[in-house]
């Protein structure tokens, strides 16, 4: 059902420019209005010829230990994890279907933290989003985010970034650090072997 929701989508207000990016199988996506609205009979068409895809598989990766300073601003910290074709293949990971990113960063204002998820192909998924209200004095602890930006994507060298925005209520930015972080793409399995996805 979600192949046949996502593939059927309809964008919708694509003269709000800066709302979509193109992703790497040429589908928009938007952190608004996802892949678009639901096409109902278009997915049902979709579905009178749809044939099943392989079962799903897991490929997880091993825990990475920042242990840095997040800078204030834009540039923030960004943190590389390479996916090589053996890990893939041990997994039995195909085509990727979504990823999960689980977190534990220390900060002094939860909501001045953002954390982008950017593909080799520079596909950005907005996994969490600076927020004015959340005044939380901590930063995310065991926190897991999840992502359909990078549907399809094939594995190799990804980026979590995490970036600290500045935003117009004179909050503290006095201390951030971290993170470490464990990816977990889910995706579909390959006949011989496959991130978590089909």
């Amino acid at each position: 059902m979600q192949y046949l929701a996502m593939q059927t989508a309809v964008p919708i207000h694509l003269d709000e420019k800066d709302e979509w990016q193109e992703t790497t199988i040429g589908k928009k996506y938007s952190h608004t209005y996802a892949y678009g609205k639901v096409d109902t009979f278009g997915l049902v068409e979709a579905a009178k010829t749809w044939k099943n895809v392989k079962p799903q598989t897991w490929f997880w990766s091993p825990w990475i230990h920042v242990k840095q300073a997040i800078p204030q601003g834009e540039r923030g910290l960004a943190v590389s994890f390479e996916v090589t074709a053996a890990m893939l293949q041990k997994a039995n990971l195909g085509r990727l279907e979504h990823v999960q990113v689980t977190m534990n960063t220390e900060h002094t204002r939860r909501g001045d933290l953002g954390v982008d998820l950017i593909s080799p192909n520079n596909v950005v998924s907005h996994l969490s989003a600076p927020r004015r209200y959340d005044d939380k004095p901590a930063g995310y602890e065991d926190w897991t985010f999840m992502s359909v930006v990078h549907w399809y994507v094939p594995g190799m060298p990804w980026i979590t970034k995490p970036l600290l925005k500045m935003i117009p209520l004179g909050a503290s930015l006095a201390s951030a650090t971290g993170p470490s972080w464990s990816r977990t793409p889910s995706s579909t399995s390959t006949p011989v072997a496959s991130p978590t996805g089909t």
